[in-house]
């Protein structure tokens, strides 16, 4: 066999199996030693009765399966099995921000929560691990009324609100009598950030 093979020579005999490789005289025996009685008494063939055959199939599948995190499926597999979603109805979430705003106070006294006019939008709750985590993308619109000046009416409608949007969210004011009170309309969009706060806590805090 020549020793300047481009492709390295794999040869085999009895038994053994020796490799060499280009440029270098390397040769790597992996072998029973075939002159060994004893190995070569493991080495002979033997008959297995039909029980012993089931139980060396039974572990050969259940090395095959892998680890036992991967057998448990991936994680989002896991994490859906205990997951549950629930569609929570519009009516439920505006009686529950009546009972939580009506009334509300704003803290200089001057304009007041009376009411919820309108919710619209969609509602959920998702229930995973023991934990309650609400979503929305709503829409809501509060009635408000002044205090030393009852005559005020209008609405707040506050816009666009998700469960993503971080308490950032469009609002809108209008009066019944056309035009507003300017120490009123003044006062709403000073409270306006801790009123919004308020209402996203409310539903981010919701549990049926």
């Amino acid at each position: 066999v020549s020793t300047q093979s481009t492709w390295g020579i794999f040869q085999r005999d009895q038994g053994s199996r020796k490799m060499k490789k280009e440029k270098e005289i390397k040769y790597d025996y992996w072998t029973p030693k075939s002159q060994d009685p004893a190995l070569k008494e493991l080495s002979k063939p033997k008959k297995i009765d039909e029980k012993e055959a089931r139980e060396i199939l039974t572990l050969t599948k259940q090395s095959s399966m892998g680890s036992a995190w991967n057998a448990a499926g991936t994680w989002q597999q896991r994490t859906q099995k205990n997951r549950e979603e629930k569609d929570i109805p519009v009516e439920t979430i505006k009686q529950y921000l009546i009972t939580k705003t009506s009334p509300m106070e704003s803290l200089d006294k001057l304009w007041k929560i009376t009411g919820v006019d309108e919710v619209t939008g969609k509602f959920n709750v998702v229930f995973c691990k023991g934990k309650v985590k609400p979503g929305f993308d709503c829409t809501i619109t509060f009635l408000y009324q002044g205090i030393a000046k009852p005559e005020q009416k209008g609405k707040i409608i506050l816009s666009d609100i998700t469960d993503d949007c971080d308490e950032k969210f469009e609002h809108e004011i209008t009066c019944s009598e056309g035009v507003a009170d300017e120490l009123i309309k003044a006062s709403i969009e000073k409270f306006m950030a801790v009123f919004k706060g308020i209402i996203f806590r409310y539903l981010k805090t919701y549990s049926p």
